[in-house]
């Protein structure tokens, strides 16, 4: 219960306030803000929420399964949309493209997770491998979403340095100054969020769940 609101109602607030703050700091371009929002959506919020469908939601497996495939369907939509507004920023900016760690991350990941849900829906939803085909590569499948997790969420770490380097780098905003320690903040509740979600996927579930599962 302690992880699922931390991760459905402390860190969502936290990005809308760190967005508010964007916003009224004027002190990024209005398209960069739009990248932040999708990618925090897409590669934090949502995504680590469909990882955790089968953990926190009641219901059939089939049930669980439809909610998982379309809240990652949805993730993956916004982080087009994030990739799509760095580009026009980038480019109207007269900024380079593809030239950070930062960004080839981004892509390795939007790439990854395509792919990863695409075979996902052929395996195991339409029209599905055979059971014993489902069991070898389940744990594989398990293993890559949580990989493709936690590698979407270096890239929003990297995004937050990389941003706040620039900042101070043209003297936009002190070392030290509260937008630079909020930011700092921010990086710390990413890292355990995706801490929280990695061990709420990894803990057993209980004989308990199992048997309420069962009577659905």
């Amino acid at each position: 219960q302690v992880s699922s609101i931390c991760i459905f109602r402390v860190f969502p607030r936290t990005a809308f306030i760190f967005l508010l703050l964007l916003v009224f700091g004027k002190r990024i371009n209005m398209l960069l803000i739009s990248c932040l929002l999708w990618t925090w959506l897409r590669l934090t919020y949502i995504s680590g929420t469909a990882i955790l469908v089968y953990k926190t939601i009641p219901g059939t497996k089939s049930y669980q399964k439809g909610v998982h495939l379309a809240l990652q369907a949805l993730a993956f939509v916004f982080a087009i949309v994030g990739i799509w507004a760095a580009f026009k920023y980038h480019n109207e900016k007269g900024i380079a493209n593809l030239y950070s760690l930062h960004s080839w991350l981004g892509l390795a990941t939007v790439i990854m997770f395509g792919l990863q849900w695409v075979l996902g829906y052929y395996t195991f939803w339409y029209p599905g491998a055979a059971a014993r085909n489902r069991t070898i590569l389940l744990p594989w499948h398990i293993f890559l979403g949580l990989f493709i997790h936690g590698l979407a969420l270096v890239t929003a770490e990297t995004g937050l340095l990389e941003k706040l380097t620039f900042l101070q780098v043209s003297n936009a905003i002190e070392r030290y100054s509260w937008e630079a320690m909020f930011v700092n903040c921010l990086g710390l509740l990413m890292a355990m969020y995706g801490g929280l979600v990695i061990l709420a996927t990894i803990v057993p579930t209980t004989r308990k769940e199992e048997n309420l599962r069962a009577l659905d």
